[in-house]
């Protein structure tokens, strides 16, 4: 029995490695495999399909012009006399301008006078009308209101000038001198009687000068505009009159600087002062209704 159990242990040591010493067997280590990571390709990029139609571009908005303004049409020359006929050129302030008329084109002094012109000097005779509100004497100068004159009667033909200046200096005076003749009253009546003296025979002077022998210039002298119920200066009525006519401490009033400037540049007057009353203005102390355009237009006339 025992000689059987011997080769089979030892077939079974043989097998499994275990020496006949009994010594601890020594495991013979196994290499631990390293993984190295599956190398992974880099994709190759998808070129994009490239499209073979056109694309469309969004749609540009058409610029809004930048709005101009209207040109201003280049003035026609003004024909000679004998294509044209004469003309007739208004200077002055807002009397000549037509303020207080209900139709400053019709109804106002000057388009009536010219209607007059019409009918003595021809249907050709045209109106040039450079009156202007607000003007006084100085600032008729100032604004380049009289060079425009000039520029017009440079260009030939201007047979009559109608002016009306120093409304507006007068009234300015109206309330410095609201407590009456007093000193301070004095020194600014003397010191506007001055300028417009300086200024109103500046004027005439050019425009004696620029327009030929026997063209006419008419000026005119100025009615008492405060007169009028409503006026609130109305108190001052009789004031208006010394101012306008002198009296008193007052040897000149504007008119009489109007009507002797006016004979040294043989200049025609046209007389007012005294011919229109309160039914004839407006009541803002200043200006005439149609009524008292109408005394202003024959005024003129009468002097033509």
């Amino acid at each position: 029995m025992i000689r059987f159990l011997i080769p089979t242990m030892l077939l079974l040591a043989a097998i499994f490695g275990v020496g006949c010493t009994g010594s601890t067997p020594t495991d013979t280590p196994v290499a631990t495999p390293t993984f190295s990571p599956t190398p992974t390709d880099t994709p190759t990029p998808t070129p994009k399909p490239t499209s073979t139609s056109t694309r469309t571009p969004s749609p540009t908005a058409t610029p809004t012009p930048i709005p101009t303004s209207t040109p201003i049409p280049t003035p026609t020359p003004t024909p000679s006399l004998d294509e044209s006929g004469v003309r007739y050129l208004a200077l002055g302030d807002s009397l000549a301008a037509g303020v207080g008329a209900s139709d400053p084109t019709t109804t106002a002094y000057v388009p009536l006078f010219h209607q007059f012109l019409l009918a003595e000097q021809g249907e050709d005779t045209v109106l040039i009308n450079l009156g202007h509100s607000g003007d006084t004497s100085s600032s008729l100068i100032a604004h380049g209101h009289l060079a425009a004159a000039l520029t017009q009667i440079g260009l030939g033909d201007v047979t009559v000038v109608s002016l009306d200046i120093g409304g507006n200096d007068f009234s300015a005076l109206v309330p410095i001198c609201s407590e009456g003749l007093t000193p301070p009253c004095l020194t600014a009546v003397n010191d506007t009687f001055t300028t417009f003296s300086n200024n109103f025979d500046f004027i005439l002077d050019e425009l004696r000068m620029a327009m030929d022998s026997d063209a006419l210039i008419i000026v005119m002298t100025y009615y008492n505009s405060l007169v009028h119920p409503d006026c609130p200066f109305n108190p001052l009525a009789p004031l208006g009159d010394i101012l306008l006519e002198g009296g008193g401490p007052l040897a000149e009033g504007l008119n009489d600087l109007i009507r002797s400037i006016a004979a040294i540049h043989d200049a025609d007057v046209a007389e007012t002062f005294g011919l229109i009353g309160p039914s004839d203005l407006q009541p803002d102390c200043l200006h005439t209704n149609d009524a008292g355009y109408k005394i202003i237009a024959d005024a003129f006339i009468d002097s033509f």
